[in-house]
């Protein structure tokens, strides 16, 4: 009958943990989800409530921001807005480049500058606008609309100064939206 030391199954557990633990923090999905852990988010599509029930008011949002630093940061990704009027019959759109995201929790503030437009819609190219979006039950936004950059500053990334948006007045009617909040 032999006698093994007291401490073996100590030693025994440690090998195991050196040799699991590397290999599953090593794996993508670890790595990736490391990754995702320290970004913000807003991304969806949503048909919006409006006014006028004949219309169809569509808000799109895929915006990732480094979540490292405090305050707004600076955002990449883009913003859609499709409204099509029934009055005319008609559909407009237009497309802006993210420059800022702020998350906090489950609200998101967005700021772009608009880059594409419907040929109606031409004289917005250059303008900014900012978003406020709830993802909640339900989902609601609000927006400034197209503002020259001279009375609508871009947010200043990483600072205390937040990103400036409406309240969200507008609810979501179908789709929706999902704020991811790095700093959390």
């Amino acid at each position: 009958m032999s006698r093994s030391p007291s401490h073996w199954p100590a030693l025994a557990a440690a090998a195991l943990l050196a040799f699991t633990l590397p290999a599953v923090a090593d794996t993508p999905a670890a790595a990736s989800s490391t990754i995702r852990s320290s970004m913000s988010s807003l991304t969806g599509t949503a048909r919006l409530s409006y006014p006028i029930a004949a219309d169809n008011v569509r808000f799109s949002f895929d915006v990732h921001a480094d979540a490292t630093g405090s305050g707004p940061q600076k955002a990449h990704g883009t913003l859609h807005i499709r409204h099509y009027v029934s009055g005319e019959r008609t559909s407009y759109f237009w497309t802006a480049r993210a420059e800022c995201l702020l998350t906090s929790g489950r609200v998101a503030v967005v700021t772009g500058t608009i880059t594409d437009t419907s040929p109606k819609l031409e004289p917005w190219r250059g303008q900014r606008l900012s978003f406020t979006v709830v993802d909640g039950q339900p989902d609601q936004t609000g927006t400034s609309g197209p503002r020259p950059v001279s009375e609508a500053p871009a947010c200043q990334v990483g600072s205390k100064t937040p990103a400036t948006a409406p309240a969200p007045l507008m609810q979501v009617t179908s789709g929706g939206y999902r704020v991811h909040d790095g700093q959390a």
